[in-house]
């Protein structure tokens, strides 16, 4: 039999496979030589590099044939149907296009990462939500004050400034604080990955401004609501 490079580090770490003997399947089986070992390649179904061996086909009861051709691949369908039977009629056939395998292969992570998807997209509508509730709470609470800052002289681009920069602080905070967080709970996404790392920067970069963006204009709206508060009437209604 043939091993790959996984299967060797797993069973003979440091030493050469080559030529030894091992016997799989039923206890009482025969021994099998190791006759070559081959590059490490993913596996469909967990989508990482798996130990692996390789017996001949003879010995098996059905055997997969992959295909390459520069063509679409569906094109090809009926040709194969056409070529195998030609060799059997009744040998039973299922033929699959390698995004179709690809695709029936990974529908679990497939699925997962939507729902964390859809998940994470109601997080961030609940955040937005929930820092605009409680910016327009706080310029409520504070109507009083921005209305006399504005009598003394000053300036609507004042107020906006206060209101931004304070709803800046606490973004910056929050966005820390959830980096920390998002950091400590990567390993649990970690299987639904591939090829990706669970700390890309560039990621955790992207969802940062992101999520700054949405509570930015988050307070914006309520600030340029403060702007526009006449000091005269609110005094004499004070």
């Amino acid at each position: 039999m043939i091993i790959n490079e996984s299967f060797a580090r797993l069973h003979w770490p440091g030493e050469d496979p080559l030529g030894k003997q091992l016997r799989v399947g039923e206890p009482s089986g025969p021994l099998r030589e190791i006759v070559g070992i081959i590059k490490d390649s993913v596996d469909f179904a967990s989508m990482k590099e798996e130990p692996m061996l390789y017996t001949p086909f003879q010995e098996t009861e059905s055997m997969r044939l992959v295909i390459h051709t520069s063509i679409d691949p569906s094109g090809m369908i009926q040709t194969l149907r056409q070529e195998v039977s030609l060799l059997d009629e009744n040998l039973p056939m299922r033929i699959m296009t390698m995004n179709e395998l690809i695709s029936s292969s990974i529908w679990r992570e497939r699925l997962g990462v939507t729902l964390i998807s859809i998940l994470g997209g109601l997080g961030l509508l609940l955040t937005a939500v929930g820092i605009y509730g409680v910016t327009a709470y706080i310029v409520a609470q504070r109507t009083h004050e921005f209305g006399v800052r504005l009598a003394l002289g000053a300036q609507a681009g004042d107020i906006l400034k206060l209101i931004m920069r304070q709803g800046i602080k606490l973004t910056v905070i929050g966005t820390i604080i959830g980096l920390a967080v998002a950091l400590a709970g990567m390993r649990l996404l970690a299987s639904f990955l591939y090829g990706v790392s669970t700390t890309d920067p560039m990621i955790f970069t992207a969802a940062s401004i992101y999520l700054i963006g949405v509570a930015l204009f988050a307070c914006f709206l309520p600030a340029l609501r403060a702007t526009k508060i006449d000091p005269m009437a609110l005094l004499r209604r004070e």
